[in-house]
């Protein structure tokens, strides 16, 4: 499964407590309150688990945007080094 794959489910599943939360909350407030509050953490989890992958992608993409890009190893060291490593 891609990044964005598992992301797009994440945002599924958090999307899917929001909604049951808001439901249990509007049919019987204060009734299920245990309930709640573990829907509540676990989305919560959700929205952290989230957050942390897009922190992690984005580091990469600065990463890939900070360093150079060379078409190939020579462009970098030249190709007498090269040799000196066959």
């Amino acid at each position: 499964m891609s990044i964005e794959n598992h992301l797009a489910e994440l945002r599924r599943k958090h999307q899917v407590l929001d909604e049951s939360i808001k439901h249990q909350q509007g049919n019987a407030p204060g009734c299920c309150s245990l309930r709640l509050q573990k829907l509540k953490k676990q989305k919560l989890q959700l929205k952290d688990e989230i957050a942390r992958i897009e922190r992690a992608g984005a580091e990469v993409v600065d990463f890939q945007m900070a360093r150079p890009h060379n078409d190939s190893v020579t462009d970098t060291v030249g190709e007498d080094h090269i040799a000196a490593y066959r």
